[in-house]
């Protein structure tokens, strides 16, 4: 699955080029996830290329809210145990 960088990332939710955004669960830790309208899953990266990781759910939820201004029901959540992992 493809990574996207915080620029990258926030360049399509500004932009409204996404179907959806989800916290997703992958082991232990969540990450974000955002559809892009073309379908392709793209999930958050730090700089380095390492998938964005959140002890809990809430903390990612809370980053979109402050950084967007996405209500909660925009924002899906979802247990999805992963088989690849970077």
């Amino acid at each position: 699955m493809p990574n996207v960088t915080t620029d990258d990332f926030a360049a399509l939710v500004e932009a409204g080029d996404f179907e959806r955004v989800v916290v997703a669960r992958s082991h232990a830790v969540w990450v974000l996830m955002l559809v892009a309208s073309d379908g392709q899953p793209l999930i958050h990266a730090n700089r380095d290329g390492r998938h964005k990781e959140y002890s809990h759910a809430w903390q990612a939820k809370s980053w979109l809210a402050e950084r967007f201004g996405m209500a909660e029901s925009e924002i899906e959540v979802e247990y999805r145990p992963w088989q690849e992992r970077s």
